[in-house]
């Protein structure tokens, strides 16, 4: 009996972390492509650059760069380790403006194919997330009750992603209701 109760709880546990890791597997993907290329233009660029006198706008674009590659190596943890989604949106919108300062710079000088590829690759990658909406927080799919069956809910209907609720909150939120009973 307890071998079928133990797993049970295995089983339950795996399907519902397979679930939920299944629902931001496609930005973690994205998220380690944009860490990769943002390495990867990087090293291509240090290598033009490394045997002649460097001007002060590619100067400015390695520092972009160099910019950029630690944005995506935060941003690839943040999503490994589940980070809240408003903190991912933003940290998104920095890389973006961050490449997008880079992309001005870049068309400033004179840079190789491959790093105009990288770029290009990048770029794609940053439209992919945004058109996929892969930033939208992850919603569990709402089971309607016998409660909602009453006509004033029957043509309700919300399109807007609800906020995440963080078990931390609703603890908080329950210590201060019994705080304010006493």
């Amino acid at each position: 009996m307890k071998t079928t109760v133990l797993s049970f709880v295995v089983t339950l546990s795996a399907f519902t972390t397979i679930s939920h890791a299944g629902c931001n597997q496609q930005l973690l993907r994205a998220a380690e492509s944009l860490r990769c290329n943002a390495d990867s233009l990087v090293s291509e660029f240090q290598e033009e650059i490394e045997h002649k006198r460097v001007c002060s706008d590619e100067r400015r674009f390695m520092e972009s760069l160099c910019v950029l590659e630690n944005q995506t190596d935060r941003f690839f943890s943040d999503v490994r380790s589940g980070d809240d989604p408003a903190c991912l949106q933003r940290s998104f919108c920095s890389i973006k403006q961050t490449f997008d300062c880079a992309q001005r710079t870049a068309s400033e000088i004179r840079v190789c194919s491959c790093v105009r590829e990288l770029m290009g690759k990048f770029s794609r990658t940053l439209c992919s997330i945004e058109s996929q909406r892969l930033l939208v927080p992850y919603e569990a799919p709402r089971h309607r009750h016998s409660d909602y069956s009453d006509s004033r809910y029957s043509g309700h209907r919300d399109d807007r992603p609800s906020a995440v609720v963080r078990p931390e909150a609703v603890l908080l939120q329950g210590l201060i209701q019994i705080l304010q009973s006493r």
